[in-house]
Order: structure tokens, then C-alpha cells, then sequence
């Protein structure tokens, strides 16, 4: 059943109930955004109703649906009850389209309560709760006998002097234990290096790598590469691209060019080095053993252009003694790159805070050029919000990290996961009678 016109019609309008017949799959064709700061109750009885959101293999980079369904504004009560929440198949990459069902006001005087009870969220992934906030009035989020899977369950935040974020989890299970369903930080396809560019002929191309990251040159420490042989070439982002299949490559450095010697690492800007190349600098004859990545830390983002500069660069490391700190002309460099004008079989690589080292005798596919992660965990927290869970277990990667609100306590019974940051700041205390927030209640109570 078609149902975008009359769903988000009664999101906008003043109706408070929406009531959704037992074992219908009622389809929203785009995912939009509307600001709630009502009460709005959406319910299926006595089975679940099932709503299907988005676009099918949905292309990021459009930016033709949004990233959530609910913004929660000053008033909001929300509670969806008996409802599944879906999307189609989406495509395999590096940042799995995981929208989310809300997204809280960044403001510490706003209020709202939201619950999401009897849900789940399919195979697809994608419908966690977001970016919520904490505020000086306490915010209440809820989920009770929820069974999820895919990364992004919650992004709990409370950065504000003063703020309560109450979180209540009952019979919750949460699973984000094996990332490589929903995608992957590489793939296997094949190409063909060619006048200083190289082309996907494979099955593959570019759009694997399509994420915030990629599509944007924020400063980042993520690194994009294209793997062949024993060598790597790093990707520019977008501004490389010819299209979707086709990217310009880095030239190799040559004669007359410069090199920045650090801290006994050669920087060749814009340029491409490979292990094993050779080059000449004051007379004398450079080998460069070790080729990998540096490190946003390296070069503060705040320094000179340069330093910001060479933050994007390749370190190479040297044979034998190197010259002091210092930009110097290159008078000859031998490229040891050979595979132009031949179809090869080639990596596609997101990295992020992952070396990608290589040298003269590194093998196509070797471990640590492959290494890495796709974009995304289980669940994020500021370790100042306030936890009662019960019956719960959340399997993956779990963030913590300060925040600046209020601790009202956790209280945690009979769960498990929560790992590897999960960290309160406050002794876990284990009261089985301990009820859930007013607000919470309240709301679970209003009649329909």
C-alpha cells in the first residue's frame, strides 16, 4: 500500500493517531524529514504493521531523501507501537545507508519523549534512534522489546551544563557483530592504468567508495585508495574524478619537482611515489624502502597551508642517512610503477586511522593494505546520560565518550554487550525495582 501522501500528512498535521492495520506493508517511497512538537501516537492492533521508508539502492550523493524521519522539537511525544520500520536493498559500501527515525533539536531548553515499543527493523539495517540530545527539562527516549541489527542504534549525546538524557532499554537486542553483511572497507574489481588515469572495467567502480568522507574534501584522516600489484595510489576525493568509473591518478614525481624531507620521511606533494623508487637530491642517491600513510597528527590542522597540505601525503622512508627538515629539488626519480596499458586485477580501499605500508617485495593483497573498517558502530554515548535498561543485549562496537550534562544513575539488569568503551562514569547500580521514567510510563499509558 502506498502510503507517503497520508503518513506524512498526518506527521505535519494535528491529528494525534494514526492507526495502521495488522500485517500490512505500507510503503513510503521517500524518506523526508518533518519537525514534530506534538503528540503523535502511530499504532498497529493486534499484529504489527510494517512500514517500508526509501529508495531502493539509494545513491547517497543525490541527496534526494534525507537522513531521518522525526525531527523531535520542543513538545514532542511520540510513540510508535506494533510498528516494524524497513527499507529495500541498498547498496554494498563503504557507508551503508543507515537512516535513522529521529533526530533531536540541538537546543538545552527543548523537551520532547519518544518510545519506540514492539519494532523491528528487518534485513536491510537502518531505523535506529539517531542523534538525540540531553536538555535542562530531561529528555526521554525509550525502546522496549526491540530487535535490531545493523550499525547506528543510537547516537546518545549530552553536551549541555545542566541536561538529563534519559535512556530505557527493555528486552532489547541489538546486533552489529558482523559489519561485512551490510558492506565493506574494500572490493575486488579490475581496471586498466592508462594515460595517467586509471579505469574500472570490472563490476565495480567508484560509487563503492561513496560516503560523507568521499563525496566531501572535509579535512579527515580517511584515505582512498586504488591497489594493483605491490603499489597503492591514493584517490583526491571527488575533485579526481572523471566519473564513476575513471580517475585521474597522481603522477609520479620527476625531475624538478620537489621532495620535503621530515623527521627522515620524503613528502613528494600531489605527487605518487611507489617502494622502490630511486631518486637524487644534492648529488646523492635516495632508495625509498617504506612507503605508508601519515597521520592527521602529524600536521595540525591548524599550521601553515603546507602542513594542512602534506596531511593528505604519502611518508616514504629512506635508505641511510636523509637531509635535515626542508623542501629540495629533485634532479632525477625513477618510477618503479609497471603495470600501465594491461587489465589487472585491482583493490578498491576506504581507510580510515589504518596504515596501508608497502615495499619492493609486498604482494598484491597483502593484509595490511586491505586492512580496515566500513564507516559506522552499534551504538554512541556520552557517558553523562542516564541508563535504565533491563533484558537487553547489544552485540558490536559500542562508543563512549564526556560529555558535560547530568548523571541521574545506570540501573542495568540481566544485560549484556555493551562493549568495548562502555564505561559509566557512576557504580552500575542492579535495583530490579526501579520503575522506568515517568515520562515514559505516561505516555506508554495514554489511551488510543
Amino acid at each position: 500500500m502506498n502510503f507517503s501522501e497520508r503518513f506524512y500528512d498526518f506527521l505535519k498535521g494535528e491529528e494525534t493517531y494514526l492507526k495502521l492495520e495488522s500485517n500490512i506493508d505500507y510503503v513510503i517511497e521517500i524518506l523526508k524529514s518533518v519537525e514534530v512538537k506534538s503528540r503523535k501516537i502511530v499504532y498497529s492492533d493486534p499484529e504489527r504493521a510494517t512500514l517500508l521508508i526509501g529508495i531502493e539502492n539509494y545513491d547517497s550523493s543525490a541527496n534526494t531523501q534525507d537522513g531521518h524521519l522525526i525531527t523531535l522539537a520542543n513538545g514532542a511525544e511520540v510513540l510508535f507501537e506494533n510498528i516494524n520500520f524497513t527499507q529495500p536493498a541498498q547498496l554494498y559500501n563503504t557507508q551503508p545507508w543507515g537512516p535513522s527515525l529521529f533526530r533531536s533539536v540541538q537546543n538545552p531548553k527543548v523537551k520532547w519523549t519518544a518510545i519506540i515499543k514492539n519494532s523491528n527493523n528487518g534485513e536491510e539495517g537502518g531505523f535506529g534512534v539517531g542523534f538525540i540530545y540531553g536538555g535542562i527539562y530531561e529528555n526521554n527516549i525509550a525502546l522496549i522489546n526491540v530487535n535490531f541489527i545493523g550499525s547506528g542504534l543510537m547516537d546518545a549525546k549530552n553536551p549541555y551544563n545542566g541536561g538529563v538524557l534519559r535512556v530505557s532499554l527493555d528486552n532489547v537486542n541489538a546486533d552489529y557483530s558482523k559489519p561485512e553483511r551490510y558492506g565493506d572497507n574494500k572490493i575486488l574489481t579490475k581496471g586498466i592504468f592508462r594515460n595517467g588515469q586509471f579505469k574500472c572495467t570490472g563490476d565495480f567502480n567508484f560509487k563503492f567508495l561513496d560516503n560523507h568522507y568521499f563525496r566531501t574534501d572535509i579535512q579527515s584522516n580517511s584515505s582512498f585508495l586504488v591497489h594493483a600489484g605491490r603499489f597503492t595510489h591514493q584517490i583526491d576525493r571527488l575533485s579526481s574524478l572523471e566519473d564513476w568509473s575513471t580517475c585521474n591518478l597522481r603522477p609520479a614525481p620527476k625531475k624538478g619537482d620537489n621532495v620535503v624531507f621530515n623527521q627522515g620521511r620524503a613528502f613528494f606533494i600531489n605527487k605518487e611515489p611507489q617502494a622502490g623508487d630511486t631518486f637524487i637530491v644534492n648529488g646523492k642517491n635516495y632508495y625509498i624502502v617504506e612507503k605508508n600513510r601519515t597521520y592527521v597528527t602529524d600536521w595540525t590542522a591548524w599550521g601553515d597551508d603546507k602542513n594542512q597540505f602534506l596531511a593528505y601525503q604519502v611518508a616514504c622512508f629512506t635508505e641511510g642517512k636523509t637531509l635535515e627538515n626542508g623542501e629540495y629539488p629533485i634532479e632525477m626519480y625513477n618510477s618503479t610503477f609497471n603495470l600501465w596499458n594491461d587489465e589487472v586485477k585491482v583493490y578498491l580501499i576506504f581507510k580510515q586511522n589504518y596504515d596501508f605500508r608497502s615495499h619492493e617485495t609486498t604482494v598484491f593483497g597483502d593484509r595490511e593494505i586491505l586492512s580496515g573498517a566500513i564507516i559506522g558502530h552499534l551504538c554512541y554515548n556520552h557517558n553523562v546520560i542516564t541508563l535504565w535498561a533491563k533484558d537487553s543485549s547489544l552485540l558490536g562496537y559500542y562508543r563512549q565518550t564526556q560529555g558535560n550534562g547530568i548523571c541521574l544513575g545506570y540501573n542495568m539488569v540481566n544485560c549484556s554487550g555493551f562493549s568495548p568503551e562502555f564505561n559509566p562514569p557512576v557504580q552500575v547500580t542492579q535495583d530490579l525495582n526501579l520503575p522506568m521514567p515517568k515520562e515514559i510510563i505516561d505516555l506508554l499509558n495514554v489511551k488510543k
